[in-house]
């Protein structure tokens, strides 16, 4: 499973350079990427929901934020939409941290980093993130 894991974040992180390099093919890449990675939280989030609450907010809130990149970077509509849904569940992952008294680790500093850039991107303007 982590190997799979591994494979899409490299698929979508090959996108995110062509897309930044401006060579044909980075956009289907990053949408490979994220539709996969949406999938397999989904899947996780499905086989493990009883057992492991956090970790499935966890990889499901990572998922959403991938996704937002994509929305955003691609200037697709209805980015408002999956910014919404993504700040719902990225809270919920950490009220659910909270709760579950869990120990921080890595996974859960790299959500909150996450996080933080997917705050800042969500309030910039769109023509300076055209010109990056």
């Amino acid at each position: 499973m982590k190997i799979i894991y591994i494979s899409i974040w490299a698929i979508f992180l090959v996108g995110l350079t062509l897309k930044f390099l401006n060579v044909v093919g980075g956009a289907t890449f990053m949408s490979l990427g994220c539709l996969v990675l949406s999938i397999h939280s989904v899947i996780y989030f499905i086989k493990n929901s009883k057992t492991n609450v956090a970790n499935c907010f966890l990889y499901l809130s990572i998922s959403l934020v991938t996704v937002y990149l994509l929305f955003r970077l691609q200037f697709w509509a209805n980015a408002q939409t999956v910014f919404l849904l993504t700040l719902m569940v990225t809270i919920t992952t950490f009220v659910v941290f909270f709760l579950k008294k869990t120990k921080i680790h890595t996974p859960q500093i790299l959500l909150l980093v996450y996080s933080i850039f997917f705050l800042g991107l969500s309030f910039t303007q769109s023509y300076k993130i055209y010109y990056f």
